[in-house]
């Protein structure tokens, strides 16, 4: 009878208790899971921070070369290896941050907190700073410091005193200087005296004024110095500038720094001011050429206008409030000329000042080896005008990248006399 209900009822049958219990304990198994991992695992017990007990090495790889291959293990490629964290750091700062950094820190098993000092730590502390500093006073004995320091000092005097004993003795022996203060800049400026002697310069400055008296012209002749260069490649070299600068006899010449004329060679420059009311008001009762704001407004940026005012005068002072309108007011006339305004405050005399600018002479290297500048004129005595010959010709040589050797030949004429030639 059970045969033919098993033959008759051929589904498959299920034990629903069975798999219900299966099922609640599935599900109470995954949320005890997430009951874990919900719960914080406890806090790692790190080390306070302790301070490094060892050089860093920075400087054992510098300068040295290394071939890499794609075999070559990560630790002896190029940069700073960190054995502990197993990479490669390129540059020492990144490589100092790194080891110092929170990851480096916890792979070596310590936290970035600094364990707190206790008092006992701190008096214990300065306990050893203290002995330290007792063991380098018994080392260092400052008597002893100061004897050692006054004897060097004494051996430097006698030195120096040596040394310009024998200077003196050159001086007095040869003929190269003209004066102490001529000599003093010559030292100051990096060269060893004048290749030009003083028998030599005496006698051409002799000759030029002897020809220009001989045959008087109708105007006042400049005296000029022509300088010939050799060993200079003005495409590849840098090209030097210098200024020589006129300081007034009763002036104190110690604040100026290089060289100085001590007589003016251009008497009879024009210089034009252009100032506001105070400055034109000096100008006027000095008799010395002036225009105000209004007299360059009329000019009107008109190229031809600036061009002849430029034409006009040697060289042009502005006042302090003016100087920068100056560009505003006549355009780049007077700039591409080279006679931009020099500055005249009103702190400084306008005479001084005008004195100044006739004075001062400028050597410039252009794109030839030959320059040519005047210092002085026919009309002054022999010994100013050897003076500023002397001066001039010293202060071009220390522009020189290899002073005389630099120089091939140094002549010296009037506007209508024959040349000279100092060396």
């Amino acid at each position: 009878m059970a045969v033919r209900e098993k033959l008759e009822d051929h589904r498959r049958k299920w034990d629903r208790d069975e798999y219900e219990r299966l099922a609640a304990e599935r599900i109470q198994e995954e949320l005890e899971a997430q009951e874990k991992a919900k719960q914080k695992p406890p806090p790692v017990k790190r080390e306070l921070l302790k301070q490094r007990d060892y050089r860093v090495d920075l400087e054992s790889k510098l300068g040295k070369s290394v071939v890499i291959t794609k075999n070559t293990p990560s630790s002896q490629t190029g940069g700073y290896y960190c054995n502990v964290c197993d990479c490669v750091v390129k540059d020492s700062i990144n490589f100092l941050d790194h080891i110092n950094g929170k990851k480096h820190q916890r792979n070596l098993g310590m936290s970035m907190r600094v364990e707190r000092s206790s008092l006992d730590q701190v008096k214990k502390r300065f306990d050893i700073n203290k002995k330290k500093l007792e063991e380098k006073k018994k080392d260092y004995d400052i008597e002893q410091r100061m004897k050692e320091l006054r004897e060097e000092e004494e051996k430097l005097k006698e030195y120096r005193k040596e040394k310009r004993k024998e200077k003196k003795r050159k001086l007095d022996e040869g003929s190269d200087p003209l004066s102490k203060h001529e000599s003093e800049l010559a030292s100051i400026m990096g060269f060893s005296g004048s290749k030009v002697s003083r028998d030599t310069l005496y006698e051409c400055v002799a000759s030029v004024l002897k020809h220009s008296a001989d045959k008087k012209r109708k105007f006042l002749e400049t005296v000029e110095i022509q300088i010939g260069l050799k060993n200079y490649d003005p495409q590849k070299d840098k090209r030097f500038s210098g200024t020589v600068k006129y300081v007034p006899p009763d002036v104190d010449p110690l604040p100026y720094v290089g060289a100085r004329l001590k007589h003016i060679p251009r008497p009879k420059m024009q210089v034009c001011v252009l100032g506001d009311q105070q400055h034109c008001d000096e100008a006027k009762a000095n008799n010395v050429p002036y225009m105000d704001v209004e007299a360059l407004k009329k000019l009107n940026k008109n190229k031809k206008l600036v061009k002849k005012l430029a034409k006009k005068y040697d060289a042009f002072l502005a006042s302090e409030a003016l100087i920068k309108q100056i560009p505003r007011l006549l355009g780049p006339g007077l700039n591409k000329a080279g006679k931009f305004p020099g500055l005249l405050s009103h702190q400084e005399g306008m005479m001084a000042k005008i004195d100044e600018v006739k004075a001062t002479i400028k050597f410039q290297m252009k794109k030839v080896l030959c320059l040519s500048v005047a210092v002085g004129h026919v009309g002054m005595v022999e010994d100013e005008l050897v003076q500023n010959v002397h001066l001039s010709i010293n202060f071009l040589v220390s522009l020189l990248k290899k002073h005389w050797q630099n120089v091939r030949s140094l002549h010296v004429k009037s506007s209508m006399g024959p040349p000279q030639r100092l060396y």
